[in-house]
């Protein structure tokens, strides 16, 4: 469903106290618990209901019904082993005892179906000549009523059984029907339509898009066609919509849980939650219905396409007798992976005394507030409460917490841990999370930043400055410099890579006045102002550079397979890893894919510690990490099995290249030029930004480089005192 007199004085001390109650309350929101803290772990168990329903048939829906004493839920779906596709529907009762099952004859399909309140089933199809028809059925297949459309352009998309009858709509229309089909009215859907969903009482809502773009919804008035809002803070715009509920009006789902709603209610109840029943992604199941607060009947998602000859599981989740009581461990992410969630649902498993929370900083950003995830994750950390582990992302850099004394020094932790080594760790991995003499967060991987040539053109340097890089575009001035990259994204990872030189988190002080600064700023303005970035097409790029084209290519090298796939197949020949120019020749770097740091705030740091390690342990690095790993081991282990690896074969287009498995030699070149890194990518949005804004002013010759420089520095000072 899927938004300077005393007086004045008084004023302004009023006001900063408001601000300040509202920032703690604000930043105070979004945890269940406060670290440190136990809470209840509400846990449901899964119970196979039917393990082979509709056998071999790929479901399309579960409708739920309490019919008399029974429960009913009766499916339909599509046959996954016949030659032409055969459609199925059944009813089953609350124990998984099949009623019944039946094929439809001839080549008719089944668009939607629903149960009536006698135990009869409504269903909405297209016949063999294509016409929409609106059959009801009793369980042996007979048709008992039925509706024909003659408009052979109209469909019945959706059944709705509420109260006075029955809804369908398909093509723009609605048709409403008494129980015996007799059509009653039929109108234009309005433009702003979304859905209708009927609630166990039989009403009748309908979703609709609101002023403004939010989603809302009404109690629908089938003779008006209008309805009457729903009055709620509710942003309905953030669920998804479960098949129905018998305790409630709606029942809504998102990644965290499932939720009940009543016509009247102002907010949400939550009645079941993912993490606390080891479940990682809300995706595991669907067709969720609510029977009580204690058990939700729904679908295992288990088939995944027309020639997967698995069968799906109607499953019920019961509250398990009793519940655990367990510290919890907040966890910060602005973008809650599912990886994350796996890791923590198998934590969670396995630990009996702590549980991970995850808050996903996400639900914060939306489109009028770009930096909400960033704005409320700020708050939360200035607030020091409720957070104990950090997980970023490569989008925003943890270096930017790094000052202001919110992370924890993980240094003694890795040093006291008997599984970890800071020996094997790579050397650019520790220098790119140490901050004077602190570790304050760790990597599980990272890629390579560079800029790669043929040896060819380029020769053996290790690296160029802006003199260098100049007197080589002159050298070759025939040849293309860059391979589908704009100026604008190539000044943006130069000064990624360099924003280390400029920008000090830690005592929040800048240097963009310098000598490094102005030369960058020269050497961005020599680029080529009309390349554009391309869209990925390896045979173009493979021409480009097999045919001596193109010079250079910026890439992020993501791992062995990456390096070979450049040097046997895109180059073709020996390649220079020589980087970007840069003042002091170290044009390359390592760009953290996920970062993970501890709170100093957190009351929980050794438990926090026994999560985030497990990103270093052989398990994870050799099993999960798909860049290069940050420990020596795994890389090492990598490198033996391409030695021992077969040729394969490169495609580009029609041509097929084989590539042979790297040499010793080669891998050695690879790996020394990893340790010989120092620098890590920054992506200071906010700064890169700034930057790029006042550069056009130089780039477009109005001012020197100087005199952007000055505007940038004053412009960045004041955003880092304000961070």
């Amino acid at each position: 469903m899927k938004r300077h007199d005393s007086q004045k004085n008084g004023y302004f001390f009023y006001a900063v106290a408001i601000l300040l109650l509202v920032m703690t309350l604000f930043a105070s929101c979004g945890y269940k618990t406060k670290n440190g803290e136990k809470r209840k772990i509400l846990r449901f168990e899964e119970k196979v209901i039917n393990s082979e329903i509709g056998k071999d048939t790929a479901v399309e829906k579960i409708d739920y019904k309490i019919v008399g004493d029974k429960l009913l839920a009766a499916y339909y779906g599509y046959s996954l082993n016949a030659s032409t596709v055969e459609c199925k529907w059944g009813m089953l009762e609350r124990d998984g005892r099949c009623v019944c099952e039946h094929t439809l004859s001839g080549e008719q399909y089944i668009c939607d179906l629903e149960i009536t309140d006698d135990g009869t089933v409504a269903i909405a199809l297209l016949d063999e000549d294509g016409k929409a028809k609106i059959n009801i059925r009793d369980l042996d297949n007979h048709v008992l009523k039925q509706y024909s459309d003659e408009d052979s352009s109209s469909s019945f998309d959706n059944l709705y059984c509420y109260k006075e009858g029955i809804l369908a709509d398909g093509s723009g229309e609605r048709f409403c029907f008494d129980y015996d089909l007799n059509l009653l009215n039929r109108a234009s859907v309005d433009d702003d339509h979304i859905k209708y969903y009927v609630s166990e009482k039989g009403n009748l809502y309908e979703e609709y898009r609101g002023e403004g773009g939010s989603y809302e919804w009404a109690k629908f008035d089938i003779d008006t066609g209008k309805g009457k809002n729903i009055a709620s803070d509710v942003d309905f715009e953030k669920y998804y919509l479960c098949n129905g509920s018998m305790i409630s009006d709606f029942a809504l789902y998102d990644d965290k849980g499932i939720y009940i709603f009543d016509e009247n209610d102002s907010k949400l109840t939550k009645i079941f939650d993912f993490m606390d029943s080891y479940i990682s992604n809300n995706y595991d199941y669907g067709m969720y219905t609510i029977l009580s607060k204690k058990e939700i009947m729904c679908c295992e998602n288990s088939v995944s396409g027309w020639d997967d000859s698995s069968t799906q599981k109607i499953v019920l989740l019961r509250c398990a007798d009793g519940s655990e009581e367990r510290i919890i461990i907040n966890v910060a992410s602005l973008e809650a992976s599912n990886e994350l969630k796996n890791r923590a649902v198998e934590f969670n498993k396995g630990n009996s005394e702590y549980a991970i929370e995850i808050v996903d900083y996400s639900q914060y950003k939306s489109y009028e507030d770009q930096n909400g995830d960033i704005s409320k994750l700020n708050l939360d950390l200035v607030s020091k409460k409720d957070i104990d582990i950090l997980v970023l992302n490569k989008s925003v850099s943890m270096n930017r917490f790094a000052g202001g004394g919110f992370l924890e020094d993980l240094t003694e932790y890795i040093e006291s841990d008997n599984e970890i080594s800071r020996e094997d760790l790579f050397d650019c991995v520790i220098s790119a999370t140490t901050f004077g003499d602190e570790i304050l967060y760790i990597v599980p991987q990272f890629e390579l930043e560079t800029v790669i040539g043929k040896k060819s053109i380029v020769g053996e340097m290790s690296g160029w400055n802006a003199n260098e890089f100049a007197n080589f575009m002159n050298d070759h001035a025939e040849m293309e410099m860059f391979y589908g990259i704009s100026r604008t994204r190539l000044f943006e990872k130069m000064l990624s890579l360099n924003m280390g030189n400029y920008v000090d988190n830690i005592e929040k002080k800048c240097n963009f006045e310098s000598e490094d600064f102005i030369e960058l700023l020269n050497l961005a303005k020599l680029l080529d102002k009309n390349t554009v970035d391309a869209e990925y097409d390896s045979e173009k790029e493979a021409d480009a550079f097999r045919n001596d084209k193109v010079a250079l290519c910026c890439t992020g090298l993501s791992g062995i397979e990456y390096y070979k796939y450049y040097l046997r197949g895109i180059m073709g020949e020996d390649i220079t890893l020589i980087g970007y120019p840069t003042y002091d020749r170290v044009g390359a770097g390592i760009c953290c894919d996920t970062s993970y740091a501890i709170v100093k705030s957190s009351k929980e740091k050794d438990a926090a510690w026994s999560f985030i390690r497990e990103v270093l342990l052989p398990d994870y690095q050799n099993e999960y990490v798909y860049n290069i790993p940050a420990t020596r081991a795994s890389f090492e282990k990598r490198v033996a099995e391409e030695l021992e690896k077969e040729p394969e074969e490169y495609f580009f287009g029609n041509v097929a290249v084989v590539a042979e498995p790297l040499s010793r030699q080669e891998l050695n070149y690879y790996q020394n030029y990893i340790d010989s890194l120092t620098k890590t990518l920054n992506n200071e949005e906010e700064i890169i930004s700034i930057i790029e804004e006042e550069a056009g002013a130089f780039f477009a010759e109005n001012k020197t480089a100087e005199e952007v420089a000055r505007v940038i520095q004053s412009r960045v000072t004041i955003w880092l005192n304000e961070k």
